[in-house]
């Protein structure tokens, strides 16, 4: 119903998404199911990569790549400086440590123009890069096609696009991805990220869900990539503990480097509503 009263986009996202997350979580309670097994099961744990801050210098990237790879972490995202001359050395750097067999993605937060981009792609493509992630604009779709043509290397893109999947359904058409993003929480929540998800997998293009944008949501997240097919990873923020709020029980990554699907009903997490009190604010 909520995506019947939606047909001009004129509801705000971030609260059909939390509506939404929350009536699955109902539904699972009241089947005695964890969401993940209601939306089809594929698997009860997937593959995490480590997903950077924004951190200072060449230095600080290296050492916590090695960290995470040294966990069992089987791969590992950069986010780096925004200038593709130091981005392509800090990816240089990165992979000189961690060796040939240790999976590597750069997300460049569309900081890049269509040279730039291709430019720094031809690089990745050399230092054996698992994919590319929003180099340019994310509205440029011209533009992530041509790249798509251009480069080897996956390009990944529109996570936060509005619009939903009838943006997604655009990409698709234009060849302006090879990978596609979608969100819980950007993109209308656990509904709609399933509907992006099976229209990819009926174009044979992987869908890697974004961070949910806070511990729950991240759940929520976990419960679809755990129904996915076409879903190569989960992806955790570093280091987690800056990322750790408002649950009684947060999602744990194994020695091998995998996140496993609650197994309580509904989402399968409890909040921890002392921390939410302790930290609202009240105005009037």
């Amino acid at each position: 119903r909520l995506w019947a009263l939606d047909r001009g986009n004129h509801l705000s996202i971030f609260a059909t998404s939390a509506i939404d997350v929350a009536l699955w979580d109902l539904a699972g309670k009241a089947l005695d199911a964890p969401v993940w097994k209601l939306l089809g099961g594929y698997r009860d744990r997937l593959p995490v990569y480590a997903s950077s801050a924004r951190l200072a210098n060449i230095e600080d990237y290296v050492a916590e790549a090695l960290a995470y790879r040294d966990r069992g972490f089987p791969a590992y995202k950069l986010h780096p400086f925004a200038d593709p001359l130091r981005d392509v050395e800090v990816c240089r750097a990165v992979r000189e440590a961690v060796g040939a067999d240790f999976k590597l993605m750069l997300d460049a937060s569309c900081e890049y123009d269509h040279e730039q981009a291709l430019r720094v792609g031809r690089e990745l493509e050399k230092l054996g890069f698992h994919w590319y992630e929003e180099p340019i604009n994310a509205y440029d779709l011209r533009g992530y096609a041509e790249l798509c043509r251009a480069l080897e290397i996956p390009v990944v893109a529109a996570e936060m696009v509005p619009g939903s999947i009838r943006s997604t359904a655009q990409y698709i058409a234009q060849g302006a991805g090879d990978i596609l993003r979608a969100d819980v929480y950007w993109r209308g929540g656990i509904t709609a990220l399933m509907k992006t998800a099976h229209l990819c997998e009926a174009y044979g293009i992987k869908t890697e869900p974004h961070h949910g944008g806070s511990p729950l949501m991240d759940v929520a997240t976990l419960h679809c990539a755990c129904a996915m097919k076409n879903c190569e990873f989960l992806e955790v923020l570093v280091p987690e503990e800056r990322y750790r709020f408002g649950l009684k029980r947060y999602l744990e990554v194994d020695a091998e480097g995998n996140a496993h699907a609650p197994s309580g009903a509904g989402l399968g997490v409890e909040i921890d509503w002392d921390f939410i009190d302790n930290h609202t604010t009240y105005c009037g």
